[in-house]
């Protein structure tokens, strides 16, 4: 992938691809990430935890996003979060591009050290990046 496409509206802090995702941001950038099959996504819908996604997508083989309540699709919503409401975080396949659905789901109290193995686990398992 190329830096700067197709992300052009990420927000970059410290070289990491993290937006957050609304109604006016629109989902471009998401669905852009959810069709490339090189790069591992993190989802999250709480604010409070937009420092893990920030921290995780520090590799530009990787992106995460912070999504408003109603952005998505109630579809995409299942998919990645399932149908609890305690569910925050969520770590996507990349084998089954573009239909990606959650490999690891994550509540409130998820802790960043857990994120970040299990994100290292999949990609290892998945044959991604070192």
């Amino acid at each position: 992938m190329k830096v700067g496409q197709p992300f052009d509206n990420l927000v970059r802090e410290e070289a990491c691809m993290f937006q957050e995702i609304s109604n006016a941001t629109g989902t471009a950038a998401l669905d852009a990430a959810e069709g490339d099959e090189e790069l591992t996504m993190i989802v999250g819908r709480d604010p409070a935890i937009r420092e893990i996604l920030v921290n995780v997508s520090q590799r530009d083989d990787r992106a995460a996003f912070l999504i408003a309540g109603n952005v998505l699709s109630a579809e995409r919503a299942e998919r990645w979060f399932g149908d609890a409401s305690a569910t925050v975080l969520a770590l996507l396949n990349y084998d089954d591009v573009p239909d990606r659905t959650a490999r690891k789901r994550w509540e409130a109290d998820v802790l960043e050290f857990d994120v970040a193995d299990e994100i290292l686990a999949g990609e290892a398992e998945q044959g991604g990046h070192p």
